[in-house]
């Protein structure tokens, strides 16, 4: 027998006889001989010399392989044939396809091991095939291989990662045939399934991408029966194997959906609908605006059906991803819903039928994208409804026939009702309308009917999660109190058991919504005198019953109550009696325990509370108010308010006029800006002691937030004291402290405090228009130029002209003089401009940024005025990088295209670029929504200077049309559109 095997052998390797093959794996099968015996008469012939011999015995042994059954061979069999066809690819080029060939086959043996031999033949072909060198056959052998290995070996290979993904990407790269990418493509899609691309990412979507969209014609009688449609679905499933390539794949799709080619566009829309749902928001609201303006346009264009059947069937897919994240799709809705519903009542069928398709469409995709296209035509409806309704209530009289609304009265509660009960906010509040205006229907709904009417309201709104919701409750309870005021004992209990019953739960977000949405309704009720006593007595008692660890819920109690002491319907003897000794023992004890992890928490608190209390002072009579100046001066000065210093002008040990002392107890200087309104300057001595002390405090405190309040506390007084010469010594006085400060201080935080009160100084004197501030402000604009305080300097500029509510305004009864800001700007502006050119280059920011700040707080009018001597430094803030001094420059230039054409026109030249820049690379949305205001506006100009601009302008624009986010878009789309 081993005579016959070495004929055999010899036969085939000598080419007299390729038939032998298929006897000697004949004889195999049959198990007349074994393989270690074939491979023993082939060893002469594989070890060789001769490279051709050598082939032909790889080649015989190769071909043996091929026509075994997968199972016959055992697997030390296979191992060593597996090594022996390995260390042939490392041969001559013409023995590489056979052992390529034979890898092929024993990677389908059953007794195929495995494990590192997976890994040693990828690594063989890596290192030593060249793909795209062997012929179409062998090709296929080696993806043929890779599929093997993949399918039924995926767990050996994965540990090889990046190595693998990088070697298969470059055996892939470049594959023509159509029968080998089908392979290719399989490949490929597992790879992405299961491996981790990492790096090689975009150079596994190139690698596949390449080919889309498929242009593959078959030949006539193709005996393969590859058609395009088979290669288009398996590249879609490559692109739609993982999310990672949703950043690439996305553009693509985008650019083959504006081809002329018809079938490009179908597969584009094809691949879209097998990708999103892999893909699902990865990346998605980046190219959402483009991808659904490029689905509706195909639908409207219907060039066919099959382009549009497909384009809907891509917009479902689209809105079922929107749909797994409400807000995105309540966003999308917003902004495609009301042109497409204006699309509907068009006359014209060809508008109408398209765009009912499209609605069908965004419908199909979830129950939520259902309810939201027919949402708006329903609260269209029901808004109407409402309102006819609430209009009833509030046209009642005595000659009214009654009988038709008490025929409807059932229906309209449970319209009501059901309403209330949706999970849409705008039907909620349809529904609280709704039931409100049935309330008021005193003639025909009895008493009890309209308590549980008005409870059911009331329950709604302090569970409501929404703004709206929960603004429309506080409106409607506040209607009815306003005509059933019998039912402010129920409401009012309610309230305030739902805050006791949550008090303790607040560290929960159930307890916390309910708590602050009881203080907000508690406040939104107190409609008379009586109710505002009684809620206010509830939020006095909320800030003495408040425990340590629970400082976030005095936020929502001090916001109510500073709401109460402003509707000027609190009594002088319960001001006087209850509010200000509740608030002040607070202040006294609770505050000054104060966690120092919570101080913005704090400063906020305070501040409502201040704004409450020097609200309800102004409302007082003289007599009233100077008790409670009286009262507060007392317990700034001596930290006790029972303590009214009757003369000295040292502060007390606890006193918040110390300078150090604790940032809880200095920062009670806040309420000096309760009582500074009431306080006579002229003769009240308080003044002056306060005036010793406050500079200090401004200078030496270590909390921000109590030397801001101290200046504006010095601010507010200087304002108030009568021209002459008490104010000009107090001027001077604070002026000469300042300036030591300024000038001789080597700490930077006393530098900075010092040119704070100094800003306030000056502001105090600007608003009331006294001549001896123009020194100060000659020293402000010095500290432009240097290097450490310009900054802090050019900021100041925007204090002085800002109006704050608490300060320095006729509401405080200041002292303030009528455009103030308009002299302001007019008189420096010209310094400012003049300090910009002389500057040096690194110190011209600080000129910009003082500028920018007026600009701010001057009116529109002004600014147009003065837009000549101001634009050579808008084009310089255009060029700069601050983001701040951007947006003001933007927004002064497209104010200034609507009043000025004619200066902007000679201008546009140098802020086109820059506008066009910022469009498309400023990091802030706002700078770029704000840029592209502005070149829409620039469409104003005369049409001889835009002409030059418009193919730049129009290119510059195209890739902000694919800008992440929705807003810049569409102020794209109208600025390109204009142009």
């Amino acid at each position: 027998m081993a005579a016959t095997i070495s004929g055999h052998v010899s036969d085939f390797v000598l080419g007299l006889d390729d038939s032998k093959s298929e006897i000697i794996a004949k004889d195999l099968f049959d198990r007349k001989i074994t393989l270690v015996q074939v491979v023993e008469c082939l060893g002469e012939f594989l070890t060789n010399p001769d490279q051709s011999t050598r082939k032909r015995g790889t080649q015989l042994l190769v071909q043996i392989l091929q026509k075994l059954p997968t199972g016959l061979l055992a697997q030390k069999e296979v191992v060593h044939v597996t090594t022996f066809l390995m260390s042939k690819l490392s041969d001559h080029h013409s023995i590489q396809p056979h052992a390529v060939q034979g890898l092929a086959a024993v990677t389908t043996f059953t007794s195929f091991p495995g494990g590192e031999m997976c890994q040693q033949i990828c690594s063989e072909i890596f290192k030593e095939i060249q793909n795209q060198s062997l012929s179409q056959s062998d090709r296929r052998c080696v993806y043929t291989i890779f599929l093997n290995l993949l399918s039924s070996h995926l767990t050996d290979i994965q540990p090889m990662g990046d190595t693998f993904v990088c070697g298969f990407v470059q055996q892939m790269d470049g594959e023509k045939d159509p029968r080998n990418l089908m392979l290719a493509f399989r490949c490929a899609q597992i790879v992405c399934n299961h491996f981790n691309l990492g790096a090689m990412e975009e150079d596994m979507f190139e690698v596949t991408a390449c080919y889309f969209p498929i242009d593959f014609v078959p030949p006539p009688n193709d005996p393969h029966g590859i058609t395009r449609e088979d290669l288009s679905q398996a590249l879609c499933q490559v692109m739609a194997s993982t999310p990672a390539f949703a950043k690439y794949c996305y553009p693509l799709l985008l650019e083959k959906l504006t081809s002329d080619v018809q079938s490009a566009k179908l597969q584009s829309l094809l691949a879209l609908i097998a990708c999103l749902p892999v893909y699902q928001t990865t990346h998605l609201q980046e190219y959402l605006g483009s991808l659904s303006f490029q689905l509706m346009r195909e639908v409207r264009d219907n060039s066919s059906e099959e382009l549009v059947t497909a384009s809907l069937q891509a917009l479902t897919a689209l809105i079922t991803q929107l749909s797994k994240e409400a807000g995105q799709l309540a966003e999308f809705m917003a902004e495609t819903l009301p042109d497409l519903l204006r699309k509907v009542e068009s006359d014209s069928a060809a508008v109408r039928l398209p765009t009912i398709k499209l609605l069908r469409a965004m419908a199909a995709a979830s129950p939520l994208a259902c309810h939201s296209v027919a949402l708006e035509p329903e609260v269209d409806f029901l808004t109407e409804t409402v309102a006819l309704l609430q209009q009833v209530a509030d046209s009642q009289s005595p000659a009214m026939d009654w009988s038709i609304l008490t025929e409807c009265r059932g229906k309209v509660q449970e319209l009501g009702d059901s309403l209330l009960a949706s999970q849409v906010p705008q039907l909620q509040v349809l529904g609280m309308r709704g039931l409100c205006a049935l309330s008021m229907w005193s003639s025909i709904l009895p008493t009890e009917e309209v308590q549980t009417t008005v409870e059911k309201i009331q329950n709604k709104a302090v569970h409501a999660n929404s703004d709206i919701v929960r603004k429309e409750s506080q409106t409607c309870l506040r209607r009815v109190l306003q005509q059933q005021s019998q039912l402010a004992d129920i409401i009012i209990s309610h309230l305030t058991e739902e805050l006791r019953a949550n008090h303790g739960k607040y560290s929960s977000p159930n307890g916390r919504q309910i708590f602050d949405n009881s203080a907000a309704l508690l406040a939104s009720v107190a409609v008379n005198k009586d109710t505002a006593e009684r809620v206010c007595k509830v939020f006095l008692q909320s800030l003495q019953t408040n425990s340590e660890g629970q400082e976030e819920l005095l936020l929502p109690v001090s916001a109510g109550l500073a709401t109460v002491l402003q509707s000027n319907l609190i009594s002088s003897l319960v001001y006087t009696t209850e509010v200000i000794p509740s608030i002040l023992s607070f202040l006294t004890t609770r505050c000054l325990k104060w966690p120092s992890e919570k101080q913005q928490l704090h400063a906020t608190v305070l501040t409502q509370l201040t704004d409450g209390l020097r609200s309800g002072l102004l409302l007082q009579e003289k007599q009233v108010a100077s008790q409670v100046v009286q009262q507060v001066c007392s317990l700034v000065v001596s930290g006790d308010p029972a303590l009214l210093s009757a003369g000295g002008d040292s502060p007390g040990s606890n006193s918040p006029l110390q300078a150090l002392s604790s940032w809880q107890q200095s920062r009670l200087v806040q309420l000096l800006l309760v009582v500074i309104p009431c306080l006579d300057t002229q003769t009240d001595p308080l003044v002056q002691r306060l005036l010793a002390h406050l500079p200090d405090v401004a200078l030496q405190a270590s909390d921000a937030h109590t030397r801001l309040q101290t200046c504006k506390c010095v601010a507010a007084i200087i304002n108030r004291i009568p021209a002459g010469e008490p104010l000009e010594s107090v001027v001077n006085g604070l002026h000469t402290k300042v300036t030591s400060h300024l000038t001789q201080s080597s700490d930077l935080d006393i530098s900075h405090a010092a040119l704070s009160l100094l800003t306030w100084i000056i502001k105090g004197l600007v608003v009331r228009g006294h001549k001896s501030v123009t020194g100060l402000i000659a020293q402000l604009i010095s500290l432009l130029e240097d290097k450490v305080l310009g900054l802090k300097a050019a900021e100041g500029f925007s204090t002085i002209l800002a109006t704050f509510p608490d300060v320095l305004c006729v509401a405080v009864r200041a002292t303030v003089t009528p455009t103030f800001q308009q002299r302001f700007l007019v008189q420096n502006l010209p310094r400012l401009v003049s300090g910009f050119h002389n500057a040096q280059p690194g110190l011209k920011e600080h000129y910009l940024l003082a500028v920018a700040s007026m600009l701010t707080n001057v009116p529109q009018q002004v600014l147009v005025s003065e837009l000549p001597q101001l634009m050579p430094l808008l084009v310089s803030s255009l060029k700069g990088g601050n983001s701040d001094l951007h947006r003001q420059a933007l927004s002064t230039l497209t104010s200034g295209i609507k009043h000025s054409p004619d200066v902007l026109t000679a201008y546009l030249s140098d802020i086109l670029p820059d506008c066009l820049h910022l469009a498309a690379q400023a990091p802030s949305m706002q700078e770029r929504i704000l840029a592209l205001r502005c070149v829409g506006e620039m469409i104003q100009l005369p049409p001889a200077a835009l002409q030059p601009h418009k193919s730049k302008v129009l290119s510059a624009l195209k890739p902000v049309l694919d800008d992440r986010k929705r807003l810049v878009r569409k102020e794209a789309v109208s600025a390109r559109s204009a142009w």
